[in-house]
């Protein structure tokens, strides 16, 4: 996305095909780390979005934020899963993938959750529906996602409010 900030890009809260229930939020701000600014790197590709109100509301009105966890290390085998719309599924609906974690690094999680192009962003959950890491991509035999590390996750509470109480 070349300018994610332009007035035809949003975030939409959640789709049911064409029907948008939540409505949908217009980029304000884009936050990315220094670091992979400096060099592009998939350990640290994670950004935060600010939001502009749609109607006097914002995002965290309408739909509610699930509790993020600080995720330094995980153990291999665990169960986790991830929400999101995939592109070879049909337009505007959600489906959630389950997997186990297969190996993890300081910054990232590999995994076997089955993934395709338009999931990248999506949240990956613990059992407990805790966001502990954020897809970044796929390949043959194996997925990644950034953690939500101490590094990673400073740098999202520094943007956003902790509303996951």
């Amino acid at each position: 996305m070349e300018n994610p900030t332009k007035a035809t890009n949003y975030v939409i809260s959640g789709r049911n095909g064409a029907t948008l229930p939540y409505g949908k939020f217009k980029i304000k701000q884009v936050h990315i780390p220094q670091r992979y600014l400096d060099k592009v790197d998939l350990d640290h590709d994670i950004a935060v979005l600010t939001l502009e109100e749609n109607n006097g509301h914002s995002i965290g009105d309408v739909v509610k934020q699930n509790p993020m966890v600080l995720t330094n290390t995980v153990s291999i085998g665990n169960t986790i899963s991830s929400m999101g719309y995939p592109g070879d599924k049909p337009f505007g609906t959600m489906w959630e993938s389950k997997g186990k974690i297969i190996r993890q690094s300081t910054n990232r999680i590999d995994h076997d959750i089955d993934t395709v192009g338009g999931q990248s962003g999506s949240p990956i959950f613990n059992e407990n529906h805790e966001i502990i890491a954020v897809h970044v991509s796929g390949g043959k035999y194996n997925n990644s996602s950034v953690k939500l590390n101490t590094e990673h996750i400073e740098f999202v509470l520094k943007y956003i409010s902790d509303t996951s109480n």
